[in-house]
């Protein structure tokens, strides 16, 4: 186990991790974008960090923006015990953890807001599941936020599925890509 002490905008936090799940050292690169890009944003009522990994994002999101609900989503259960503990250690009480497939699981909220840094170095193939359950679960005018490594020609597939995409934050290797459900 390993454990992260970092500040965002001003504000602490401690995050334990684990040795098998992404970035287990520091927050990564990619997620620190993403939530620079999302952080500048008027971010409303109910946030999802689909693909949670052990809470970072979602929870600096939860403690940033404090009248926002925050659900943090993840297939993962060693994922899904170090968010819940991260929440306890960062004293959050706008989040809630979730364990669900984006192939199987349909829950029946929509949100709007939802951010991904998806698990793009395991497997390609998740990754449209992933930009279709986000879309199937964002409410009209939602938006959808995804970090991904600037060589992936994901920018297609999220305009396939939403029908319209831009690149609001861009540091390479990671570009932001948003989406808006109409």
């Amino acid at each position: 186990m390993a454990q992260i002490k970092t500040n965002f905008l001003g504000q602490d936090f401690v995050f334990n991790t684990g040795q098998k799940l992404f970035s287990p050292n520091q927050i990564d690169p990619g997620s620190l974008l993403l939530l620079e890009t999302v952080s500048k944003t008027n971010l409303s009522r109910s946030v999802m960090d689909l693909g949670c990994g052990w809470g970072a994002m979602g929870i600096i999101l939860a403690k940033l923006f404090p009248k926002i609900n925050v659900m943090l989503l993840d297939n993962d259960p060693l994922a899904i015990l170090f968010a819940k503990e991260n929440i306890a250690l960062n004293k959050i009480a706008n989040v809630q953890v979730f364990k669900a497939d984006v192939i199987r699981t349909n829950p029946d909220k929509k949100f709007d807001f939802i951010i991904t840094n998806p698990p793009w170095a395991k497997s390609t193939s998740v990754i449209p599941a992933l930009i279709n359950f986000a879309h199937q679960h964002l409410k009209t005018g939602g938006k959808f936020y995804m970090v991904i490594n600037e060589t992936f020609k994901t920018d297609g597939v999220v305009k396939n599925i939403f029908g319209n995409v831009s690149m609001p934050s861009f540091r390479s290797p990671y570009k932001i890509l948003l989406a808006t459900k109409h």
